[in-house]
């Protein structure tokens, strides 16, 4: 069924007396027309007859489809029976030409997931570039997102997904998933009543799961704050603001919230709770294709994270994608988990060393790349604060390690 002699994962490593065993992927980025002998010039879409080979992909071009499949296979060998999988959107590439291929990309790229992970619960996460032009989201793309997905989700999360692309599924008792679209949050929304809606339907579901005893985790694509890449805010003031409030109002029962979207690994604070941003498969940034599993307890505690990565010029010269283990969060950042759980004090706790320790902020940084970045830069430290752009201006001009 799949390639076996392509994937080689050198530790295995799984959650130790975890309730859950999380799978997350994201960014995917299919490039249907990516040419193994090409160049970033042109994203890899041009055939250069005297490149060499590169069947895995290139930094700055997105992912072909022996990435994709490889990356997937190598998370069939760390788990391949996962209690939830969570993908964190964007399946469709950056310079896609129509909305027939942006579909196109996902349903293939959903196909192989679902070949792989038949039985697993999935939480699929409507990104950016699921849509064309990217961005510019409407009721018909939804409607066939929720068609591709329709295997992943229940009678009443389709009703609301279909409504705004947002829905909640409980877990169990004790833990609720809340997947957000963000790309309701965005100045290119046209969507404005999903958008008001979602942030009324958002508050409910906090309040029911509160009124229910169980903890909630939030997932969503695009997180808010300044994004250390191009140091903009993507999200518009009034959604920046509603969301804010309510998370501060229901911090007491939010276990955590994951984003993406950035193509980074990052830990931020945010209210009283703390957000994760993954890092991406496709190499597009400059970063090597990842992926990660997550440890959570009944209630969605967050124990740790074990992050997987591909040199991918390596892969090249070897003819075969070898995905390594590239940190546990749990043997990393141990000190800082109070009761064996990350929290935003734990979050707080790296950004401060990260602006005080040199040596640590190069560590930090170069695994915000999966294993390829140069010493630290001051805009990602900075996005480590979840804070508007006059807050993240002010950190640029006191962060003493620049490049």
């Amino acid at each position: 069924m799949f390639d076996k002699f392509c994937v080689l994962i050198l530790v295995l490593t799984a959650c130790v007396a975890a309730e859950y065993n999380v799978l997350v992927v994201n960014d995917i980025h299919y490039s249907q027309r990516y040419n193994e002998r090409s160049s970033r010039s042109s994203w890899c879409e041009t055939s250069i007859p005297t490149a060499v080979a590169a069947p895995y992909g290139r930094y700055r071009c997105d992912a072909p489809m022996k990435l994709i499949t490889s990356t997937l296979d190598a998370m069939v060998s760390v788990d391949p029976e996962p209690d939830l999988l969570i993908i964190g959107g964007d399946f469709g590439g950056h310079t896609a030409l129509s909305l027939d291929e942006i579909t196109q990309s996902i349903q293939a790229v959903t196909g192989e997931i679902k070949r792989r992970f038949p039985h697993t619960s999935t939480f699929p996460v409507i990104g950016n570039d699921d849509v064309f032009p990217d961005y510019k989201l409407d009721a018909g793309q939804l409607n066939t997102l929720a068609n591709i997905w329709a295997d992943w989700l229940s009678a009443d999360e389709l009703a609301t997904f279909k409504t705004g692309g947002y829905y909640k599924r409980e877990v169990s008792a004790s833990l609720h998933v809340i997947v957000l679209n963000t790309l309701l949050v965005i100045p290119q929304n046209t969507m404005t009543s999903a958008a008001t809606h979602q942030w009324t339907w958002f508050a409910a579901e906090l309040a029911a799961s509160t009124g229910a005893g169980a903890r909630v985790v939030l997932v969503m694509h695009i997180p808010p704050g300044v994004n250390g890449y191009d140091q903009t805010d993507p999200w518009t003031t009034e959604d920046f603001d509603a969301f804010t409030a309510i998370v501060a109002q229901y911090s007491g029962v939010i276990s955590g919230i994951y984003a993406f979207h950035e193509h980074t690994d990052l830990h931020r604070a945010f209210e009283g709770t703390f957000m994760l941003i993954s890092p991406s498969v496709t190499p597009a940034f400059g970063n090597n294709p990842s992926f990660r599993t997550m440890c959570w307890d009944a209630q969605g505690g967050l124990a740790d994270v074990i992050q997987f990565y591909l040199d991918l010029p390596r892969a090249s010269i070897d003819g075969a994608a070898h995905f390594v283990k590239e940190y546990s969060m749990a043997e990393e950042y141990g000190q800082y988990m109070a009761g064996g759980r990350f929290s935003a004090q734990s979050a707080e706790a790296l950004q401060a060393r990260s602006m005080s320790d040199g040596a640590f902020w190069t560590t930090y940084y170069n695994r915000m790349k999966a294993e390829n970045s140069a010493s630290g830069r001051a805009s990602f430290a900075c996005a480590m604060v979840v804070s508007d752009e006059r807050a993240f201006s002010k950190c640029l001009q006191s962060f003493p390690f620049k490049n």
